[in-house]
């Protein structure tokens, strides 16, 4: 399920980035600052009027912006980039919500509209200058986020004519006292959104030791140029997908609105992957509420020229929880544990086959603290020996016991190797669950592998492929040939692992099989 898409909403910049910054993009990764890209057209170049402007949104907000329904620390927020005169009122609305509040390090997440990304690009430089001086980048932690997954780089071309990041800061700077950035540009399929967002939240327990006084920003805008009744409807229902904090939800509705084809609908968030990308975070981090605190559309604006039957869509939205410790390493699932998990596997494939329907399981309240936790998890079936299914995911979004039923499904019915599982074959089958003890983690070569203790990740360019740490065990390979065998799974050539655009991952499971 891909969410890459450089862009539906690609037609709505049209300019090209070398033609007003050719001196910084022809200086490479050495951009010390990054100059305003759009100040005096999204907001005002004067700071005096600049913050006038922010202050009279701010004060606005406060009296009709929908209040926190449960006052949690704010951990995270989604908010507006359009001009000010379009979408000032409900970024404030967001922004509001920070009153009194203190972060030291904000980082930012939005998405590319002018210069391609693959994964996530991190500004590393010194700072933004803006008209009232600079924000600062927190360099040691953009750089642990770049360290920390090969699909993470600190390309700082696609921010130099990016406003999407840019246009939040004006706001920052007025509800926040010496805080800095990490600038992130995020771009790509589901899996490397998923590295990108478990890179972040590494990058923090590595360089931190936690996510205190870190607030995320996430950066969209919502619906581009339906008319407004259809676009008020479709803004609705995906930042109600948003607030679920489930990102497959907001992937789903996202593919929903789009079948429903709204004239003129060219995209519902062009910041959908951003958005995945935050919430993932907000899940690892202790993400527990969200609620939308301002809607609004282009129209609304009574700006001359903007018609109601041509908008764009505004929200921001406020997530709350408690933040919880972050983990390198889970404890161990007890015996009873694993088995409870290879029942719970069996009764879904069981009654899903019979009937079409997913059973819905009782958690004993005694396994409830592991098995709500959210693990990596892969499902191996064989029958009669041999392999008849195999999908996982290095990370998930729900809770271990539902991602069980989830990849027993996908396995048994989606493995694209194999025809799905008809009912009569469920007396030959074996399960196998592998549940992550770690999360992935990034090594610097493949020496560093060790078969049959870690399962590997190797990704070159825009190709991947990984092995559980029990296959080269099975198929009685030493390293190098293990190494060879997983660029072939990637469509690459045999050698392709000794490449220096190769680069690799591990990650270590506990296997729970049935006889």
């Amino acid at each position: 399920m891909k969410i890459e898409r450089f862009y539906r909403i690609a037609a709505c910049l049209l300019l090209s980035a070398t033609t007003f910054f050719p001196a910084a993009i022809r200086a490479g990764n050495d951009v010390s600052f990054r100059d305003p890209a759009v100040a005096g057209t999204f907001y005002p170049s004067d700071p005096v009027a600049l913050e006038a402007l922010v202050d009279g949104y701010l004060k606005l907000a406060a009296r009709i912006c929908v209040p926190p329904k449960e006052r949690k620390e704010v951990v995270m927020l989604l908010a507006p980039h359009a001009g000010y005169e379009f979408s000032g009122l409900t970024a404030a609305c967001a922004f509001f919500s920070l009153e009194g509040a203190d972060y030291d390090t904000v980082v930012l997440l939005g998405c590319p509209h002018k210069i391609g990304v693959k994964g996530a690009a991190v500004f590393c430089g010194k700072g933004f200058r803006m008209p009232w001086g600079s924000v600062p980048v927190d360099g040691v932690l953009a750089r642990a986020v770049v360290d920390a997954s090969a699909v993470i780089t600190d390309d700082p071309r696609p921010h130099l004519p990016e406003h999407s990041l840019e246009v939040e800061l004006p706001f920052l700077s007025r509800v926040l006292d010496g805080y800095s950035i990490v600038p992130v540009l995020v771009s790509g399929d589901r899996h490397t959104l998923e590295l990108v967002a478990q890179g972040i939240v590494d990058a923090l327990r590595k360089s931190r030791g936690g996510t205190n006084g870190v607030l995320f920003v996430v950066s969209t805008d919502l619906s581009h140029y339906p008319r407004k009744r259809d676009a008020e409807k479709g803004d609705r229902e995906m930042l109600e997908a948003f607030c679920t904090l489930d990102a497959e939800a907001l992937v789903s509705k996202d593919k929903e609105i789009m079948r429903r084809n709204a004239e003129g609908l060219l995209c519902t968030m062009c910041g959908l992957d951003a958005a995945y990308v935050g919430i993932r975070i907000a899940n690892m981090i202790g993400g527990e509420k969200a609620y939308v605190a301002h809607m609004s559309t282009s129209a609304d604006a009574k700006v001359p020229g903007v018609s109601a039957e041509k908008t764009v869509g505004y929200g921001a939205v406020v997530v709350t929880g408690r933040r919880k410790p972050l983990v390198s390493r889970f404890d161990p699932l007890k015996p009873d544990e694993g088995k409870y998990l290879l029942d719970l596997a069996r009764r879904t494939l069981e009654e899903y086959l019979k009937c079409g329907k997913v059973v819905d399981p009782d958690i004993p309240a005694e396994y409830a603290p592991h098995l709500d936790e959210r693990r990596g998890l892969f499902v191996t079936l064989y029958r009669q020996g041999a392999l008849r299914g195999c999908i996982g995911c290095h990370m998930s979004s729900l809770p271990l016991h539902k991602a069980v039923q989830l990849m027993t499904l996908e396995s048994a019915l989606h493995d694209p190797r194999f025809s799905p599982l008809r009912s009569e074959e469920l007396d030959g089958i074996r399960i196998e669950l592998s549940v992550y003890l770690t999360h992935v983690e990034p090594i610097s070569s493949a020496g560093e592998y060790v078969p049959g203790t870690h399962g590997i990740i190797l990704t070159n360019k825009d190709r991947s492929a990984t092995f559980l740490p029990q296959v080269p065990i099975e198929q009685g390979w030493d390293r190098k040939e293990t190494l060879r065998q997983l660029s072939v799974k990637a469509g690459l050539p045999p050698d392709a692992w000794k490449e220096k655009d190769t680069a690799f991952s591990v990650y270590e499971t506990q296997i729970f099989s049935e006889r």
